[in-house]
């Protein structure tokens, strides 16, 4: 599965399967704070461009299921960032 803005490519799990089957203008998430929204295809965008810099910095194109640590504040970055699924 690939986002079709960044051409990047996602792990192919149930979780993935299921965002990519969304439209991708439909509202994923709404903060609750600001009102802001943001659409699946920008989920699954930002979600593939996380895990590009992550394989990327460890020099790797399979980090072979080893542990990454992510610290981000609680908000869309933070679902972005931790979409499960293998990096």
């Amino acid at each position: 599965m690939a986002t079709a803005a960044a051409k990047i490519t996602l792990p192919r799990t149930p979780l993935f399967e299921a965002l990519s089957k969304q439209p991708r203008e439909k509202t994923a998430i709404v903060h609750s704070v600001s009102g802001k929204r943001f659409s699946y295809g920008s989920l699954l965008a930002d979600v593939a461009v996380t895990r590009s810099r992550i394989l990327a910095n460890a020099g790797s194109d399979d980090l072979k299921e080893q542990r990454v640590a992510v610290l981000v504040e609680n908000g869309y970055e933070y679902v972005g960032a931790t979409s499960r699924g293998r990096v």
